[in-house]
């Protein structure tokens, strides 16, 4: 795979892991708008890892050294 390829393989995914985080948060929107009580503990923690992830991948750099 060549570094240019890796490096929009990367883009994308990291584009699609803040798409991800940002249609879970709406999600939760509206399962607590139905359900004010509801505990959405476990779908927040995972919209954090999510942008953490992408967080990580947009600062790193080891995967753009040539092979």
């Amino acid at each position: 795979m060549t570094l240019s390829l890796r490096e929009r393989k990367v883009e994308r995914a990291i584009k699609r892991l803040r798409a991800a985080a940002d249609g879970l948060d709406e999600l939760i929107d509206i399962a607590t708008e139905a359900v004010p009580d509801a505990d959405m503990t476990r779908e927040r923690h995972f919209v954090v890892e999510l942008r953490e992830r992408a967080d990580y991948w947009e600062r790193c750099n080891w995967y753009r050294t040539p092979r």
